[in-house]
């Protein structure tokens, strides 16, 4: 009998946006965070956002953390045309209709975010883009 190796989902052209980029989709390698909270030692470790399945147009990732990073958060996002959605979170529930980072990130471009009643964190408001840079931490350039 012929065994079957597991082909690794192609994502479309279509949704390699500017979000996708933005948010490090596109990233082979994992991101490097150093997270400080005052009055506690810095949790150091990296995350990557491994591709789960591309179906029906929708592209699904989780995020994998490392090292002092494990079991801070955990969350999955549904990657679209039109940009990218939360589909899970661990502090944050997000109406469905709410996008997590639009497509077409230009100057000016705006869009409304709500969590969901459920939600631990509550939060609503707008999000605004003034302007797009490269950011340098002390782990890395971005």
């Amino acid at each position: 009998s012929a065994t079957e190796v597991a082909k690794t989902p192609e994502v479309p052209a279509e949704l390699k946006t500017d979000a996708f980029e933005y948010y490090g989709l596109g990233r082979t390698e994992p991101m490097k965070l150093a997270i400080k909270q005052s009055g506690q030692p810095d949790k150091v470790g990296s995350q990557t956002f491994k591709l789960v399945k591309v179906e029906n147009g929708v592209a699904e990732y989780n995020l994998e953390s490392s090292d002092e990073l494990v079991g801070l958060d955990t969350a999955s996002f549904k990657v679209e045309k039109g940009g990218i959605r939360a589909a899970s979170n661990a502090t944050i529930s997000s109406d469905q209709s709410t996008w997590e980072l639009p497509a077409g990130l230009t100057p000016g471009k705006t869009w409304d975010i709500k969590t969901t009643a459920d939600s631990v964190m509550k939060m609503t408001g707008t999000n605004k883009v003034v302007g797009t840079q490269a950011v340098t931490t002390p782990v890395a350039t971005y």
